[in-house]
């Protein structure tokens, strides 16, 4: 299954987040998540946590859609 070009492809560099996915959700296997919070905390503010409303759920959503928790980050 790593051999199809698509698999390749998701698992580039560029994109932390979707490298780390394709490793546990596609691939089964383990994955080091350490790159994907240092990439969600570089576009992260910090008090990122006191957003209410609207800013609060596109934070949340990003952080779930990368694969990661709350706890995680």
């Amino acid at each position: 299954m790593t051999d199809s070009p698509v698999i390749k492809w998701l698992l580039g560099d560029d994109n932390p987040a979707v490298k780390y996915r394709t490793q546990i959700e596609i691939l089964g296997e383990p994955a080091d998540k350490s790159p994907v919070v240092a990439w969600v905390n570089d576009f992260l503010h910090a008090d990122w946590t006191k957003c209410e409303g609207l800013w609060s759920t596109y934070y949340l959503t990003t952080i779930a859609e990368y694969g990661l928790t709350y706890e995680g980050i």
